[in-house]
């Protein structure tokens, strides 16, 4: 039912943001290669949010560029309506969950398909054949995926009775049902323990193994920051202060200093 798509680049390219005489980001670039999962790190005010704003269209930067590329095709995100970036294939959690406590896990997940629906709201007010079709369909992509997470047991349930960190699962699995090219994990570890931040990181390594999906990861767990990121990107008051992979940054001495403190373990 759904169209299978490579995974998705990003391209930011010079971005500058600033809110009156305050500079928020200063020529930040980077890059998110497709398919691989890149972590957007830096302590609080280093500008990571805005990023985020920008780059999902919140905020318009004064000066620069962020792009996805497919291939050899490039396109302007800043040029999007923030509903185009759903229909590129993008998705997101959020920091602060976004769920309906009233609606059951499959019931939120559900939502999740919206892009993918066809069928108009008479058609389905009208319980056509073709709607109920569809409905089961993806009914069943949802459940699938909260098989694939070790959820199924919890599908019928409210999602106001089940504990945060399943809580943030079933977020995840909104984003996945979406079968989304680019995805934004907005901290996903905060408020997790320990088994369940491992048990985000193998999620988050099997959805890099498919090659069906870039992740663009912000989060201040530096232990799973290091355990899953193929490239990390460390903003520090507004600016890159640098890029590389995980032992490149493990060891970079202003990094340390500005933000690891040591280097991890």
């Amino acid at each position: 039912m759904d169209a299978v798509n490579a995974p998705l680049g990003l391209r930011v390219d010079d971005v500058c943001l600033a809110f009156g005489g305050v500079t928020v980001l200063d020529q930040v670039s980077f890059e998110a290669k497709a398919g691989a999962i890149t972590s957007l790190i830096g302590p609080n005010g280093a500008g990571k949010s805005s990023m985020v704003n920008v780059i999902t269209g919140v905020y318009t930067p004064q000066r620069g560029s962020v792009q996805v590329v497919d291939g050899d095709r490039l396109t302007s995100l800043l040029e999007l309506p923030q509903h185009g970036l759903a229909r590129l294939g993008v998705a997101r959690t959020f920091q602060n969950l976004q769920l309906v406590p009233q609606l059951t896990a499959l019931e939120n997940v559900l939502v999740g398909r919206h892009r993918h629906m066809r069928s108009g709201m008479f058609s389905v007010m009208a319980a056509t054949p073709r709607s109920r079709r569809e409905e089961r369909e993806h009914r069943a992509v949802c459940a699938e995926t909260l098989r694939f997470l070790e959820l199924d047991d919890v599908a019928d349930r409210p999602v106001a009775s089940l504990p945060y960190g399943l809580q943030k699962r079933i977020e995840l699995a909104r984003a996945l049902v979406a079968k989304p090219t680019g995805l934004l994990l907005d901290e996903p570890a905060a408020g997790l323990n320990d088994d369940e931040t491992a048990e985000m990181a193998d999620v988050m390594r099997l959805v890099r193994d498919s090659g069906t999906c870039t992740q663009l990861v912000i989060e201040h767990d530096m232990n799973l920051v290091m355990g899953v990121s193929d490239h990390i990107v460390v903003l520090n008051f507004g600016t890159v202060l640098a890029a590389g992979g995980v032992e490149e940054i493990r060891s970079h001495p202003e990094v340390i200093s500005a933000y690891l403190g040591s280097p991890a373990a």
